[in-house]
């Protein structure tokens, strides 16, 4: 069976494509309209010169992307039926997804090595065999009695293969995987090889995006109805496309902005939107980096796993309360005295322990040093190294993920810097910037937002001095659209830029990367401020932010490569 599998994975792979193949696939559905996106009127100016409300928008490039690790796993449970468990066992014996600063999603750094190959040829059939081995999965995934003969087969190969490859399999395709399991004598063995092979396919494995060329404006192309389902899907529930929305492809009621914006404002009422969210805000705000950090036990004797687990969920709940939380605006993220804690987490925290292990929602005081992501314990730790802070990790982690403003990358070989004898860390960061070599430049500008932070210690605790007895130096200092503001902690910090348009625009643009599986490009700019622009109209809400991003031109149409 195997080599049947592996040769035709072979002969299906030509008909993958890369931002260059600009040829309708057999499936595509729908016309090729031009946009009819929009534009709405923000209170903060205009949209930029060019990008009026009946300009004909690029949609930028396009990448072909392969299913993620997570939306792999996800997806082979609403496919075949699979354990939850048994999928997560099966993913984290791949090798790891490659993470850029867009998103584990990026298109540009996903590709199928050899390695990962086997995996997903050993994953399939493994899966092939549990479906087969339990009386319910066969039923759910097979739907009939494969011994019942040829009626069986076809009506299993098509209703399979429409919710694995995410639209109707055209004729020729049922009748060639109707032939490759005719070539098997057993009836089991039959849907075996069909569930292989489907799982196998870079049609399975890839989002396939070709869409329509648009007759009147050839340099782009429509996407067809299943084609939207499949992004509406995996970018708002992480997972493939169930029948209802493949029904509504069906059915043309994804072919224009207004339909694609009612099924999205249908499926943010879908728990499977907070799960898809959860993991977008994650990779965003680095949450992996508290799972894997150590401390010196002499300094941080309550610093464990549990400790780390309680500083993730705290954040996670922030998120998703911002997300979805009825007329919030999602940049009080950064200033919210509204949070959460367990006894472990209250006594990092200094405030009364609620008596639980699991997270208990708390008002922090008003005239606290506490309130908003940058006061959190989860900022502190992964923003920090293992024995001490560090000024400049923190400063990159607000202007990278708060503002999208990254500094340049050190030159290579550049040590840390690390205290000398009788010097705090700030002195030290001091010293680097008197030595004038040519790091200084980048620390003027990230150190200052670093020392406004000094307060809190590499797991969030606030401190008064350093371990040299130094105390600690609380003034820092930021510049936001343009102008540079002093502050003092992460409350006055987290003010500032919950006010900016920077860190509206950033959270735009992080949402862009997830949504689309790629970075931005220049041509981009008119359609991100759409949505930044109906983003600030609906006062921050994130729900709105999603329907004005699945309605743009990005995200309905493609760009035709030369």
């Amino acid at each position: 069976m195997r080599p049947t599998i592996c040769a035709l994975l072979i002969a299906t792979w030509a008909t993958a494509c890369h931002r260059g193949n600009d040829h309708a696939d057999d499936a595509a559905d729908g016309d090729a309209s031009g946009s009819d996106g929009g534009t709405a009127s923000g209170s903060d100016g205009g949209v930029p010169e060019g990008c009026e409300p009946d300009a004909l928008l690029d949609p930028g490039p396009m990448d072909l992307r392969r299913l993620t690790h997570r939306e792999y796993a996800a997806t082979i449970v609403d496919v075949v039926a699979a354990d939850p468990a048994q999928a997560e066992a099966l993913v984290a014996t791949f090798p790891q997804d490659v993470v850029t600063s867009s998103f584990d999603n990026d298109g540009l750094h996903q590709s199928i090595s050899v390695l990962l190959g086997e995996r997903y040829l050993d994953a399939a059939q493994q899966l092939a065999d549990a479906v087969l081995a339990d009386a319910g999965r066969r039923d759910r995934v097979i739907g009939c009695d494969p011994a019942a003969g040829a009626s069986c087969l076809r009506e299993f190969v098509g209703r399979f293969g429409r919710r694995a490859m995410r639209r109707p399999l055209t004729d020729a395709e049922i009748d060639a995987l109707v032939e490759l399991a005719s070539s098997q004598s057993e009836p089991d063995a039959q849907a075996s090889i069909v569930i292989e092979t489907v799982l196998m396919s870079p049609r399975f494995l890839f989002k396939v995006e070709l869409g329509t060329p648009d007759p009147d404006h050839p340099e782009r192309a429509k996407l067809g109805g299943f084609e939207i389902a499949t992004r509406l899907s995996y970018f708002l529930w992480g997972t493939t496309p169930d029948d209802v929305l493949l029904d509504a492809a069906a059915a043309g009621q994804l072919d224009d902005a207004e339909g694609v914006s009612a099924m999205a404002e249908a499926m943010l009422d879908d728990g499977r939107v907070q799960t898809a969210m959860a993991q977008f805000g994650a990779q965003w705000f680095r949450l992996e980096d508290i799972a894997g950090q150590a401390r010196d036990p002499e300094q941080f004797a309550e610093f464990d796993a549990a400790l780390q687990q309680a500083m993730v969920d705290e954040l996670q709940q922030l998120l998703q309360r911002h997300m979805f939380g009825e007329g919030e605006n999602f940049l009080d993220l950064y200033r919210t005295r509204s949070t959460a804690v367990n006894d472990a987490l209250a006594a990092i925290y200094g405030v009364t322990p609620p008596g639980s292990s699991t997270l208990v929602p708390i008002e922090l005081p008003e005239d606290g040093e506490r309130g908003g992501l940058f006061t959190t314990a989860a900022f502190a730790t992964a923003s920090s190294r293992a024995d001490e802070t560090s000024p400049v990790q923190r400063a990159v982690y607000v202007r990278k993920l708060a503002l999208c403003d990254p500094p340049p990358p050190p030159p290579p070989g550049v040590p840390q810097v690390q205290p000398e004898d009788g010097e705090s860390t700030q002195d030290a960061f001091e010293r680097h910037i008197d030595q004038g070599d040519s790091c200084a430049g980048c620390h003027l500008q990230l150190d200052p937002i670093g020392f406004g932070l000094e307060r809190f210690d590499s797991i969030g605790r606030l401190r008064d001095a350093y371990a040299s007895g130094d105390p600690v130096k609380r003034d820092g200092t930021i510049t936001i659209d343009g102008t540079e503001h002093a502050f003092s902690g992460g409350v006055e910090l987290g003010a500032l830029v919950a006010d900016s348009q920077a860190a509206q625009r950033c959270v735009v643009t992080h949402a862009w990367r997830f949504a689309l599986g790629r970075t931005e490009d220049p041509a981009d700019e008119c359609n991100r401020e759409q949505v930044r622009l109906r983003f600030a109209d609906a006062g921050n809400d994130f729900r709105s932010l999603l329907l004005a991003l699945v309605r743009s031109d990005a995200f309905r149409y493609r760009r035709i490569e030369p």
